[in-house]
C-alpha cells in the first residue's frame, strides 16, 4: 500500500492544483541531482588537470583542451538525445533512465582515474552515449503533471540543477588534490595522489549509485500508455480473475508514433526545438568559460583564481540559481509568461559579456596581482565577479520558460519524450559547441592578442544578438 502522502498535493492549493505523488517527483529529482552533480563536478578543477597532465603548450592554450573535453559529452548527446527520448516512449520510462543513471556511474570512474587526454574524453564521450536522462527527466515531469501544476512543478527541476550545480562545483573543487589539500586525512593514499581527481567522481557516483537504487526499489513509471495499461489489468483481475488479457496486452503495446520528419513538419514546432540551440549554448558554455577566465592569469586576461575559489564562486552562483527558480520564477512567468521570459533570458547574456572585459581591464591596469586577485579576502573584484554569476543566473530562468514552451509544441502525450528528444538534440548541438568555441575563442584571443585579446567578447556579443533575433521570431 501506497503512503498516505502519495495522493496529496505538494505544492499550492489543493482545489486549484491537480495533487502530485511526493515520492514520484522526490524520486525524479534526485535522479536531476545526480545528473547535474557528475556533470559539473569537473568545472573546478578540469583546467588544472589539463595543466598537470600536460595536454597543453602553455597556460594561454588550456582553454582549447579543457573545451573538448567539456564539449565532448554534449557532441555524443547528439546523436543520442532523440534515441533515448524514443526509447522511453517505447519501453517505458523507467528502465531507461536506470540505464543512464548506471552510465553516468561508469563514466565518473573512468574520467576520475584518467592520465591521457583520451582517456578524458573517452570518460566523458561515454557520459553522453550511455545517458538520455535530460529529455527523459523531463517527459516524466510531464506525465506527472497538468496544465494546472506544470508551470511549478518544472522550475524544481531547475532548483534542483541548481542545487546538483553548487553540490558539483563545491566537491570538485574542495575534493580535487585531497592529499595535499588535506595531509591529514589522505597524505598516506597512494590512490590518491596517484589520481588526485578520482575522490570528487567517487562522490559524485555514490550519489547516482543512491539514485540508481530508488529509482530501481521505489519509482513507479509514468508513460501514459504503459500506466493505463496496468490500470486496465488491475480492473480485469478484479472484476473477471483473469491474470492476462488479450485486451491489455493490446494497450500495452506501443501505438504507432509519430515520425521525426512529421514532428518537425509544424514550422512552429521546428523554431522553438532549434532554439534550444542557442539557450543551450549560453546556458552550458558560460561556466566553463567564467572558470577559464578567472584560471587564467592576470596578465593574459584573467583574474588568477585557485580551483577551491573558482568552485566558491559557482556554487555561490548555484545558490542563487535555487533561489530565483523556486521562488521567483512561477510569479514572473504568470505575469509575462514564458515567451517573454525566453527572450528576456537569451538578451541578459550580452551583459555578462560585455563587462568581462571591463573587469579584466581594471584589474589590470590597477595593479593588482594574482596573489591579490586570488586572495579569499572580500573585495570589488569578488562582487563584480558575483554580480556576473547573478546575471547569469537571472538569464537562466529562461531555461524553465523553454520547458513549459517545448512541452506545449507536443502533439500528444505519446510524443513527448521524442520531441523532448528533438530540443535536447538542438540544446546538445549548443553544448557541444560552446565550451569549446567560448574556451577555444578565449585562448586564441589571448595567445594572438586579437583585437587586445578582446575578440572573444566582440564574437560573443555578436551571437547574443543573433540569438535574441531569433527568439523574439517565434511565435
Amino acid at each position: 500500500m501506497e503512503n498516505s502522502d502519495e495522493g496529496q498535493p505538494l505544492l499550492g492549493d489543493e482545489r486549484r492544483m491537480t495533487p502530485l505523488k511526493k515520492r514520484q517527483l522526490a524520486i525524479i529529482l534526485l535522479v536531476k541531482l545526480a545528473d547535474a552533480t557528475a556533470y559539473m563536478q569537473v568545472y573546478p578543477y578540469v583546467n588544472q588537470m589539463v595543466e598537470e597532465l600536460h595536454i597543453a603548450r602553455n597556460k594561454a592554450s588550456i582553454g582549447y583542451a579543457s573545451g573538448l573535453v567539456l564539449s565532448s559529452i554534449s557532441v555524443a548527446q547528439i546523436f543520442t538525445n532523440f534515441m533515448w527520448g524514443r526509447i522511453s516512449d517505447r519501453i517505458g520510462r523507467k528502465p531507461a533512465l536506470l540505464f543512464g543513471l548506471s552510465g553516468y556511474a561508469l563514466s565518473a570512474l573512468l574520467f576520475g582515474t584518467s592520465k591521457s587526454f583520451q582517456q578524458m574524453l573517452l570518460a566523458r564521450l561515454s557520459m553522453g552515449i550511455l545517458s538520455g536522462n535530460v529529455p527523459i527527466i523531463y517527459s516524466v515531469l510531464s506525465d506527472m503533471t497538468d496544465e494546472t501544476n506544470r508551470a511549478r512543478v518544472i522550475p524544481l527541476n531547475e532548483v534542483t540543477w541548481q542545487i546538483g550545480a553548487f553540490l558539483g562545483a563545491f566537491i570538485g573543487g574542495m575534493l580535487s588534490h585531497p592529499a595535499e589539500r588535506y595531509p591529514k586525512l589522505f597524505d598516506h593514499s597512494v590512490l590518491l595522489k596517484d589520481w588526485p581527481y578520482l575522490l570528487p567522481c567517487l562522490a559524485s557516483c555514490i550519489l547516482t549509485i543512491l539514485a540508481f537504487l530508488c529509482t530501481l526499489l521505489l519509482f513507479e513509471e509514468t508513460l501514459p500508455r504503459i500506466v493505463a495499461a496496468r490500470k486496465t489489468m488491475s480492473l480485469v483481475q478484479e472484476e473477471d480473475g483473469i491474470e492476462e488479457s488479450a485486451l491489455v496486452a493490446e494497450l500495452s503495446s506501443p501505438a504507432p508514433l509519430p515520425t521525426t520528419m512529421e514532428l518537425l513538419s509544424d514550422p512552429s514546432r521546428r523554431r522553438i526545438i532549434a532554439s534550444g540551440f542557442f539557450l543551450a549554448f549560453f546556458a552550458i558554455g558560460f561556466d566553463p568559460l567564467f572558470a577559464l577566465w578567472n584560471y587564467t592569469p592576470v596578465a593574459l586576461g584573467g583574474l588568477g583564481r585557485e580551483p577551491y575559489e573558482i568552485g566558491l564562486l559557482l556554487s555561490t552562483a548555484a545558490v542563487v540559481g535555487m533561489l530565483l527558480n523556486g521562488f521567483v520564477f512561477h510569479r514572473l512567468e504568470q505575469r509575462f509568461g514564458s515567451l517573454t521570459l525566453f527572450v528576456t533570458g537569451i538578451s541578459l547574456w550580452s551583459i555578462n559579456f560585455a563587462a568581462m572585459p571591463i573587469i579584466s581591464a581594471i584589474v589590470r591596469t590597477s595593479g593588482v596581482s594574482s596573489d591579490f586577485a586570488g586572495s579569499t579576502r572580500v573585495s570589488g573584484l569578488w562582487f563584480a565577479t558575483l554580480g556576473l554569476l547573478l546575471v547569469e543566473k537571472m538569464a537562466s530562468l529562461a531555461y524553465p520558460a523553454y520547458i513549459l514552451i517545448v512541452r506545449a509544441a507536443a502533439p500528444g502525450s505519446g510524443s513527448v519524450g521524442a520531441v523532448f528528444g528533438l530540443a535536447q538534440t538542438a540544446g546538445s548541438l549548443g553544448k557541444c559547441i560552446s565550451p569549446a568555441l567560448m574556451s577555444s575563442l578565449f585562448a586564441f584571443s589571448i595567445e594572438k592578442q586579437v583585437l587586445g585579446g578582446q575578440f572573444v567578447w566582440v564574437v560573443l556579443l555578436g551571437i547574443t544578438y543573433l540569438a535574441r533575433q531569433f527568439a523574439a521570431s517565434i511565435r
